[in-house]
């Protein structure tokens, strides 16, 4: 019995198989547990080096991994970095090694671990840092988690933000709205950050179901103290589209102000309106999503832990398909 075998019967990759045998990256609860009970049926019985996990066989000269937060600090304190850290943690005991946590918070900022260099790799979160910092970051393997970071150096580990949109689109068609709206950050990239990538999906599944949808834009760049104005310009925008939007997409991190400004309004989300944003904390509960931050954490360790025992092949990104999370 080999694993090729196991794959077939379960309809799954072999990938998707080892992953499961070694315990590492992300797998749907369903699929995990359709192949553990082929696994049983089939009486497979992985080889040892199969049972090895792929980040415990990776050697760590230091056993010390950086993790490196290089936009605003306070996102390092939000629930979803904290979930993340819980997950390159949780790899990292495993091995015996240490996590270094520091930040990029002036330009001309290189943290004391990168200037030391005893550590094995780098983790980044956040956007691209400047380019002198960038020249001694490129001397580690480099893995960006969660954002998109530098398209030249580092491999990626993030979730696939344009299968958000999609799927987002997709609910609120398939719940009867006629009417959609996609509020998101004006379009100022080439290569899409988040907020541009799960727009596009969304505008793009709309678009192929015939589906009526409309798209309200702010600039990324705003101050924090303009943030709430332009919130209510959106909201203003948003009242006069006719016919009126019946479902509302919330692409960038304006769910909370937009949340607020509806409810100052007089309409309810969900009952109103249905709504999908990320990171709400505001009641009514409106749909969610599930980026699998934890997974995502792990994941980082372990494609950090390939780079450094594949220090020559090309770029990879590791896209994690997201989940709705319905109140």
């Amino acid at each position: 019995m080999t694993i090729k075998e196991v794959a077939k019967q379960a309809g799954v990759s072999t990938a998707t198989i080892s992953r499961v045998i070694n315990n590492t990256g992300v797998v749907q609860k369903e699929t995990r547990d359709k192949i553990l009970r082929t696994i049983k049926e089939l009486g497979y019985k992985p080889s040892t080096r199969q049972q090895i996990r792929s980040s415990g066989a990776a050697p760590l000269k230091h056993k010390n991994i950086a993790l490196i937060w290089t936009g605003d600090s306070a996102v390092a304190f939000s629930e979803t970095a904290r979930e993340m850290v819980l997950g390159v943690l949780h790899q990292l005991q495993s091995l015996g090694a240490e996590l270094t946590v520091d930040y990029i918070t002036e330009s001309d900022h290189i943290p004391k671990c990168i200037r030391d260099g005893k550590i094995d790799g780098v983790l980044l979160h956040g956007p691209e840092p400047s380019a002198a910092i960038c020249e001694r970051l490129r001397q580690f393997p480099v893995v960006w988690m969660l954002q998109a970071g530098s398209v030249e150096f580092g491999d990626h580990v993030q979730p696939n933000h344009n299968i958000f949109g999609r799927i987002s689109a997709k609910h609120l068609i398939e719940q009867g709205c006629q009417q959609l709206c996609c509020i998101s950050f004006t379009r100022e990239h080439i290569d899409p950050p988040y907020w541009q990538s799960r727009a596009n999906g969304f505008v793009n599944c709309a678009k192929v179901q015939q589906v009526n949808c409309s798209a309200l834009h702010c600039s990324a760049d705003l101050k924090e103290s303009e943030r709430e104005a332009r919130s209510k310009e959106l909201i203003d925008a948003f009242e006069k589209i006719s016919p009126a939007p019946d479902g509302l997409f919330v692409a960038n991190d304006f769910g909370n102000l937009i949340h607020s400004e509806l409810m100052r309004r007089g309409i309810t989300p969900m009952k109103d309106l249905l709504v999908i944003a990320g990171d709400v904390s505001a009641h009514p509960k409106v749909i969610d999503l599930h980026l699998f931050n934890k997974e995502l954490g792990q994941l980082s360790v372990d494609s950090l832990l390939w780079r450094i025992k594949n220090p020559d092949m090309p770029i990879v990104t590791h896209s994690i398909p997201p989940e709705l999370i319905i109140p």
